[in-house]
């Protein structure tokens, strides 16, 4: 037999209200009429939705199951009412943005919080790419929004840019390390002698790519910032990360920092989109990062 959204509209009044007779008050039909509707559900399906030998009705096993499935039911159908609303509007159902691992997530958190008070409904995807991973976003579509973004485009991706701002990067290790005791600043020979700790690029198509290491130097690849830092404080090898990622550690003297010799201490960063996206949720957050003061809080963590 067809099942009807009716039907779990029923089950759920009963559930909530806890007798046929509130339930058929609260859907504004008869009692009787609520009782032959669960009867004929029951032959239908030839189980038993309720047990009637106690006072008020009590969902047996199956019974508990239609529940449970029908209450996922209505929800994916109010989900789906939802999404028709946005698009009637023009907003799309979901948003996808992409960061550079070199920005914390959390700073991020306040624009998207405005984004649901100004377009709730529309689902926000937040992803983190490293490296060319965050073009490779853009070029395979895994984004409609990436933040963070270093370096030049690869050809043959049509897109639009603007300043996210600098972040200062310092050579940080533990306390313990044997470069926390090297004569300052670090030279390369020195440096080559020491594992790196890396992040892996998490480009899919683009060429992979590293920064931060030297010819011959041996490597640690971790998957992202947090655990790069984590693995520099366990002292299993040393390299830049964010100032402001660090505060914390240094202030609790588990990382020091470092001078290296001829080495780029800052890197920009930029907002990338593609120029052919019709985005209405893009329009938006474009419209938000045109202001110097939300894009400091983004880099907030991140920059000095």
């Amino acid at each position: 037999m067809d099942l009807d959204f009716r039907d779990f509209t029923l089950l759920e009044a009963v559930e909530q209200h806890g007798s046929f007779s509130a339930a058929a008050d609260a859907l504004g039909r008869t009692r009787s009429a609520i009782t032959q509707h669960i009867h004929k559900l029951e032959n239908q399906l030839k189980i038993q939705i309720f047990d009637r030998a106690f006072y008020r009705p009590k969902f047996t096993s199956q019974g508990r199951i239609l529940l449970e499935r029908g209450r996922h039911i209505l929800r994916q159908m109010e989900r789906l009412k939802g999404d028709l609303k946005l698009v009637e509007k023009g907003w799309e159902s979901e948003f996808s943005i992409a960061f550079d691992d070199l920005l914390d997530y959390r700073c991020l958190y306040p624009l998207i919080q405005k984004f649901y008070v100004h377009a709730p409904g529309v689902e926000v995807r937040l992803h983190r790419e490293v490296l060319n991973g965050t073009w490779d976003a853009l070029l395979k579509n895994r984004a409609t929004l990436v933040i963070g973004v270093t370096n030049e485009p690869p050809l043959g991706l049509s897109i639009d840019q603007m300043e996210l701002g600098t972040v200062e990067f310092v050579f940080a290790v533990s306390p313990f390390h044997s470069l926390a005791k090297e004569p300052e600043p670090l030279s390369l020979e020195v440096l080559r002698e020491a594992y790196s700790v890396v992040i892996s690029d998490t480009s899919q198509q683009l060429l992979s790519r590293s920064t931060g290491t030297f010819s011959g130097q041996r490597v640690f690849i971790v998957p992202h910032m947090d655990a790069k830092i984590a693995a520099q404080v366990s002292g299993l090898g040393g390299g830049f990360v964010p100032f402001n990622r660090i505060k914390d550690f240094l202030a609790k003297g588990e990382l020091v920092i470092r001078n290296v010799a001829k080495l780029k201490t800052q890197t920009s960063l930029k907002i990338a989109w593609r120029t052919d996206s019709t985005s209405k949720a893009l329009e938006w957050f474009l419209s938000q990062l045109r202001s110097k003061v939300i894009c400091q809080q983004i880099l907030g963590a991140s920059s000095v």
